[in-house]
């Protein structure tokens, strides 16, 4: 009995020692995974811009105005989750598409 004891109250121990090895793993793989379509996309950049006839002024402005909607719609999204309920949310979300 004291050893079934010793087990439950080592077990617990060892599953809090494994969940930073695997949440490192797993962070690990997804910028991998991150890179690799990034560097993907880049070495396109090219082909895309003479696919659409653009000139690299039009496409860098492209990218800008990308990223600049993401800075700003990625606060107000914050706020709105904050605020609102996920299923709610998420109704919206459906509308919207």
């Amino acid at each position: 009995m004291e050893a079934l004891l010793k087990e439950r109250e080592a077990r617990p121990v060892q599953v809090l020692e494994e969940r930073p090895v695997a949440a490192r793993r797993a962070v690990t793989a997804l910028f991998f995974v991150n890179g690799t379509l990034l560097a993907t996309w880049v070495s396109r950049i090219p082909a895309i811009e003479g696919l659409r006839g653009l000139n690299h002024a039009t496409f860098g402005l492209a990218l800008l105005v990308v990223a600049a909607g993401a800075i700003i719609s990625m606060p107000i999204a914050g706020a709105l989750s904050a605020r609102i309920e996920l299923d709610q949310l998420l109704k919206g979300k459906r509308l919207s598409l």
